[in-house]
């Protein structure tokens, strides 16, 4: 049997895996969009052919089965055009966006006589295969109650990451958004056991999870004449689970979907309530049985996988034996139409990309319009705040992921735009008269870096030049400094030669510094009136009071402080920060210069420690560990990092960089422009602690 993939995705790891265990199925090759990727794929697992396109694959060798492990969107036209080839097509769910078109490929398939089989690894499961055999044997009774609890752990999905600038993950753009995408497989151990499903009700919850109006909770009832079905499908942050309640006339049962424990429960009408109790305590003994073995044996296969599993080689059986499909296309049309009821239902499914223009009137503001990027991080929502307190008009730029509640709350215009897509940008840059850009990279790595940082900056200096802009006010970062070789004691100001070794830094500052350098190029060859300021490390409510410049924390329950604590720290209290923005706005003297903004009088680590962490986490363990153990700890990283030919994780230049006891000097800025600090070290350290009291109580 010779079979193809369309799609690398993780699933495609997985039916790959299982494939190379049958000895008569041969994978010929494997397609994807990006062919680099098909490359990587061919190779990692000795595939002998790649391809770009479908076309590519069919006009090979007679194919047997095609996967189609892609989104969505593009699973209709590619499943149609494998099946009028004459090839099965095994396809990822969801695979079809409405009911009519997953009734046209199943007569299609008819018509060639081939099968359309969608992947299921819930129904093939060994404890729903328990499950199904309870139920149909009559040792339940009449099913009366079926309760699905779903659980989906979002934080390997990329939902909250950009696929490319300005571009979010397929899911988002699903018929009913996000929770569209997790709908099938749970629907289809329900659904099946009800004759009609013609009764749902839906509700819907926002925790925030995914944006501030999408849902990412679904309670779905469902009845017909004899059984009411609920299913909760939450998004989260925690491991993946689903269980499943049954309750029948005669007995109940509680089925863990992940560890595939089964217990078979009395039901309460008839039998002892103790009894009920006791076979609940077995119930949760059980699954967390099947989780102690699953650990100590270090068993690779979870219930989902083992369903998987058995779901691909019942499907190549029944194509070798020309055996019906495991999969009924009665039931495939039934959880189809379900869903499209469901997504009908669900209100809060779509992000508003429409830039938000408030009915506001012009005339009030007095002083220039103001466009900020970054406008959604800690101190860009902040600076926002004190340009509209101080008369301006402001005008937010957001990127599409964004969290704009608070922003929509001051009823300012936001534009959605990402900086690293440069036609994005152009109607938030029209009747601008200054740009604050304080958009940067928050990932970490050198690809987001050079995309967001320094593409992202290079397009705000293009288009400041074409639309004319007054005044472009560059946040960059006093980490661009070259430090790791200066005498302890050092007093840095902007005379200081910059990073030599911005690579060995890490992306975050190297990053930073190309940015600033076309930012200060564009002052001298194209006349752009710029200001930048080098902030030192932020500190202020709400954002975390622990900088890796001190160490590491263990879930805010043991802090792990490098040195003896006498390290000066470069901190800067946001409202500074602004401050200092605000100076160079109406001031003119600042056009064509660098200025550091760091706070009067530094303290060290340990005092840093007993005046605000001991006070914000009283009953959490300081420790200070020793410099010349970390250091000789990261050498030996390096060392063995080196010889694996792979890139440390830590260096010991960065580890300099970071430990070396200099301080800052923000003379200039006062000298000149006559900025003075607002609030002290201890005037923010109070403010933090009131703020994090005030937000523990409202929790």
């Amino acid at each position: 049997m010779k079979v193809g993939i369309i799609g690398c995705c993780l699933l495609a790891y997985d039916v790959i895996k299982i494939t190379r265990y049958n000895t008569d199925i041969e994978i010929i090759g494997i397609v994807d969009e990006n062919i680099d990727k098909a490359s990587d794929f061919a190779n990692r697992f000795g595939i002998q052919n790649h391809y770009s396109s479908i076309d590519m694959l069919l006009s090979g060798s007679k194919l047997d089965v095609i996967y189609v492990l892609t989104p969505p969107q593009k699973c209709f036209e590619l499943s149609k055009m494998a099946l009028e080839s004459g090839v099965n097509v095994f396809v990822k769910t969801p695979h079809v966006l409405d009911y009519n078109d997953a009734n046209e490929l199943i007569e299609i398939a008819k018509n060639y006589n081939v099968s359309i089989v969608p992947i299921n690894s819930y129904v093939f499961s060994p404890v729903m295969f328990q499950v199904r055999k309870l139920i149909e044997s009559g040792f339940l009774g009449d099913v009366l109650n079926i309760r699905l609890e779903v659980k989906i752990n979002i934080s390997k999905e990329r939902l909250k990451q950009y696929v490319a600038p300005n571009i979010i993950h397929w899911a988002y753009d699903l018929p009913g958004g996000v929770l569209h995408n997790y709908l099938y497989q749970p629907l289809s151990v329900i659904v099946p056991y009800l004759k009609s499903t013609n009764q749902i009700q839906v509700d819907e919850k926002i925790s925030g999870l995914l944006h501030d109006d999408l849902s990412d909770k679904l309670i779905i009832n469902i009845s017909d004449e004899k059984i009411n079905a609920v299913m909760n499908l939450s998004l989260s942050t925690e491991e993946s689970s689903g269980i499943m309640f049954v309750e029948g006339s005669k007995y109940c049962l509680r089925a863990d979907i992940e560890t595939g424990a089964l217990v078979k429960l009395y039901n309460s009408g008839r039998f002892n309530k103790n009894r009920v109790v006791i076979d609940s305590i077995k119930s949760h003994i059980m699954t967390l049985n099947a989780f102690i073995k699953k650990v100590i044996t270090k068993k690779k296969k979870n219930n989902i996988q083992l369903g998987l599993e058995k779901f691909v080689n019942k499907s190549y059986d029944s194509i070798k034996t020309n055996n019906n499909s495991p999969v009924k296309n009665e039931d495939v049309l039934k959880i189809i139409k379900t869903i499209s009821t469901v997504v009908g239902k669900i209100q809060n499914k779509h992000l508003n990309l429409h830039n938000y223009i408030p009915d506001i009137k012009t005339e009030k503001y007095y002083n220039p319009s103001i466009l900020v990027t970054g406008a959604t991080s800690f101190l860009g929502i902040n600076l926002v705040e004190n340009l509209i307190a101080n008369g301006y008009h402001v005008r937010a730029l957001a990127r599409k992921l964004s969290r704009i509640k608070r922003l929509k709350d001051f009823n300012i215009e936001i534009y959605y735009g990402d900086v690293a897509d440069i036609n994005s940008l152009t109607s938030a840059f029209k009747n601008i008269d200054i740009v604050i850009h304080a958009a940067a990279d928050t990932i970490g790595n050198k690809t987001s870096g050079d995309i967001n940082t320094v593409l992202g900056t290079q397009n705000i200096v293009d288009l400041c030049k074409r639309y004319s802009v007054k005044k472009l006010i560059y946040i960059s970062s006093c980490s661009v400094y070259s430090v790791a070789n200066l005498k302890p004691g050092t007093v840095i100001d902007e005379n200081y030669s910059l990073e030599k070794y911005p690579e060995k830094r890490g992306y975050y500052s190297y990053s930073k510094m190309i940015a600033e350098d076309i930012v200060t190029k564009s002052i001298k060859s194209d006349n752009l009136n710029v200001v930048c300021l080098r902030p030192g490390t932020y500190l202020g409510p709400g954002n975390y009071a622990y900088s890796p410049i001190i160490g590491m924390s263990i879930r805010k329950k043991i802090f792990i402080i490098i040195g003896n604590g006498k390290l000066i720290l470069p901190l800067v209290y946001y409202q500074n920060v602004i401050n200092a923005i605000l100076t160079v706005i109406q001031k003119e003297a600042s056009t064509g210069n660098i200025y550091n903004v760091i706070d009067d009088n530094p303290i060290n680590k340990k005092q840093y420690v007993n005046k605000l962490l001991k006070r914000l986490y009283p009953n959490s363990i300081f420790i200070y560990f020793p410099y010349t153990i970390l250091y000789a700890t990261i050498f030996v990283q390096e060392w063995v990092f080196k010889s694996m030919k792979k890139s440390p994780i830590l260096t010991r230049y960065r580890l300099v960089s970071s430990q070396n006891n200099i301080t800052y000097s923000a003379d200039k800025l006062k000298s000149e422009l006559g900025w003075k600090p607002p609030f002290s070290l201890d005037d923010a350290f109070e403010k933090i602690i009131d703020y994090e009291k005030n937000n523990k109580d409202s929790n």
